[in-house]
């Protein structure tokens, strides 16, 4: 299953490598870092990670 791990750049709570580490695991799997971001990327960047998401779902859906 395609999977988008989105993460910032400055998360503490789970730091990037954090993430990384699932995306290792999971066949399919991709990361995004936003940049300037803590650990509540929607309400730190909403347009960013707003953009991720469509762009994710827009590659995912034509094979749908």
């Amino acid at each position: 299953m395609p999977t988008l791990v989105a993460v910032g750049e400055g998360d503490i709570l789970a730091p990037v490598a954090f993430s990384r580490n699932i995306v290792e695991r999971m066949p399919d799997a991709e990361l995004a870092v936003i940049e300037r971001c803590g650990h509540i990327t929607f309400i730190e960047q909403p347009e960013e990670n707003t953009r991720l998401i469509v762009d994710f779902l827009r590659r995912h859906a034509r094979g749908a």
